[in-house]
């Protein structure tokens, strides 16, 4: 059996070539083997349709007596294909709507073939598994990005291209924020923390005591961003995402960084919601910088009772904390 990278590459290798083939006459199909190395009576397939419809068809050792839907959700679809008769065997179908872009396709099949090959049960059983976890995973919030969730994503987005640029695709790896870790970048003992607003001002909103506390023997820089809705701009998701694709970084694994965060897969090529930037400003946040810790309290800790602690600062007191262009460049450089 291929190893996982293996069965991914084979997976996209196929929907390119698939997504090469002619569009199949009306009512008939043109299908893509996997190739999914020595597995006996496994078998899988895309399939795509006269209207460039691409599904994932598995062969399964269970008969069906009808076309009958056993799971559905937010865009998603499985099905058991009446089997042919004489037939030993049936199909179970995995169908996505077209919000899914090859590339979540292309992970969501991945995860499917890994349960077929590798669970237990039935092949149904075992596709209903694997969606249920794909799902749970990837698909949790039904209602999107709010407006601030946004801002801050295509912050984040724009200082992981501009570290990009500078470190290469590894610097992937340093992006944390989609987990909700308390910095958003993070390599080593270098950490950056990322604000974009669309608001005037120079005020921003802190998230507990830990935000703006330097990784231990460490530092920490926070990037302040402008942003402004424009409905014509020329900053929004997908044009990131292609963006960050042609430097070299894995689309797939951003477009399941990005839903982890919350987002729908309809809105990863949604390019009405846009912004302009106009303003771009390095800080390092150090002694002087505007900030709550916990050496701010007795103990070194919040007081008995509290949590939950959000506050905002007003940046424009750390303007002598501001950094050249050429001092931002170094910081960025530090996560090479």
């Amino acid at each position: 059996m291929k190893t996982a990278a293996e069965t991914f590459e084979a997976i996209i290798e196929s929907l390119e070539s698939i997504d090469l083939a002619a569009t199949p006459t009306n009512g008939m199909l043109k299908f893509q083997k996997l190739e999914l190395g020595n597995v006996g009576d496994y078998e899988a397939r895309l399939i795509i349709d006269e209207n460039r419809t691409i599904s994932l068809w598995l062969k399964s050792t269970g008969k069906s007596e009808q076309k009958k839907t056993f799971w559905q959700s937010s865009g998603i679809k499985a099905t058991t294909l009446t089997s042919d008769p004489g037939s030993d065997h049936s199909w179970v179908v995995v169908e996505a709507d077209e919000i899914f872009s090859r590339d979540l396709f292309a992970s969501l099949t991945q995860s499917i073939v890994r349960k077929y090959l590798t669970g237990t049960g039935e092949t149904k059983a075992k596709v209903c598994a694997a969606l249920d976890e794909w799902s749970e995973l990837f698909l949790k919030n039904k209602n999107g990005l709010d407006a601030q969730k946004l801002s801050g994503l295509i912050g984040e987005l724009l200082t992981l291209r501009d570290l990009t640029i500078e470190c290469g695709p590894e610097c992937l790896d340093a992006w944390q924020g989609f987990e909700g870790e308390r910095h958003d970048f993070r390599k080593g003992s270098f950490a950056l923390e990322v604000k974009a607003t669309t608001t005037p001002g120079l005020t921003v909103s802190i998230n507990g005591s830990t935000q703006l506390e330097a990784p231990s023997d460490g530092s920490l820089t926070l990037r302040f961003i402008r942003l402004e809705n424009t409905p014509n701009g020329l900053i929004h998701l997908p044009g990131l995402l292609n963006e960050l694709a042609g430097l070299g970084l894995s689309k797939t694994t951003l477009e399941e960084n990005i839903l982890k965060l919350g987002a729908k897969p309809a809105e990863l090529q949604d390019t009405t919601r846009a912004f302009s930037q106009h303003e771009s400003t390095y800080y390092e946040v150090r002694e002087g910088f505007p900030r709550i810790t916990p050496l701010s309290f007795h103990g070194n800790t919040l007081p008995e009772g509290v949590s939950g602690l959000k506050y905002k600062i007003d940046l424009s007191i750390a303007s002598e904390l501001a950094l050249s262009d050429q001092a931002s460049r170094q910081i960025l450089r530090a996560f090479k």
